[in-house]
Formats: structure tokens, sequence, C-alpha cells
């Protein structure tokens, strides 16, 4: 899986563009500061091993759903489910 990362200047810009209401002070200072950057790590090692590919993903059983606003498919995979741990 390749891995998208941002450089520093690359967020703040987006950041800039994205949100017109954010306090482009506290963005830069909170970036600088990379407090959030040892669950940023932790986040993409959970991704990776995962193999997450989209937000919202939803896997159910080791079952990733194609579709995770499809609630029928996703009924029937927990449906199925449900029924084959019946059986063991």
């Amino acid at each position: 899986m390749k891995s998208f990362f941002m450089s520093l200047k690359s967020l703040w810009l987006l950041g800039q563009k994205i949100c017109k209401m954010l306090n482009q002070e506290q963005l830069k200072q909170d970036i600088d500061k990379q407090l959030t950057l040892e669950q940023v790590e932790i986040d993409k090692e959970l991704y990776e091993k995962h193999n997450v590919s989209q937000t919202p993903t939803i896997n159910i059983n080791g079952i990733t759903m194609e579709d995770p606003f499809d609630y029928e498919a996703i009924k029937e995979v927990i449906d199925r489910e449900i029924e084959a741990s019946k059986n063991e």
C-alpha cells in the first residue's frame, strides 16, 4: 500500500484553504509542536497492518466491505457471519 503523508508546509497551506474560520495561528502552533505525531504514527501502523484504504473502512470478521455505506451488504455479511458462528 502506498503511503501518503503531506509535508508540514503542504499541511499548513491546505489548512488555510479548507477553513477560513480556522484559527490559523493555533493551527500553525499545533503543526509546529507536532503534539499528535505519536498518535498519527500509531494510526499509520494500524492502517498499514489492516490494509485500510479509505475512511470509513468497515471490516467484519476479516471481510472488508467494498462500500462502507451499503447498509444491505453490511447487514448481509453480519447475518451470514452470525449464522456461520451458530454452525461451529
